[in-house]
């Protein structure tokens, strides 16, 4: 019993560490796009567009990484 609960607990670990590593990901490539967006076209409206499409293209990006670069479990 001992083994399934530490085997647990390094899972929720792992599981943890791969969200964070996520949300920063996330978060540089939003500041990246947010900023070519605001450089690129020097108007406010379709730099909020493009803040506002911006999670959707990083989570379809994330998803599309982990599936091609990342073995299945």
């Amino acid at each position: 019993m001992a083994n399934t609960a530490s085997r647990s607990r390094r899972h929720w670990a792992e599981t943890r560490h791969l969200w964070i590593l996520r949300l920063i990901a996330a978060l540089l490539v939003l500041g990246a796009i947010t900023g070519v967006a605001v450089m690129a076209t020097q108007s406010v409206p379709l730099a909020i567009g493009a803040i506002y499409f911006a999670p959707i293209a990083v989570l379809v990006l994330l998803v599309t990484i982990e599936s091609v670069f990342l073995p299945p479990r």
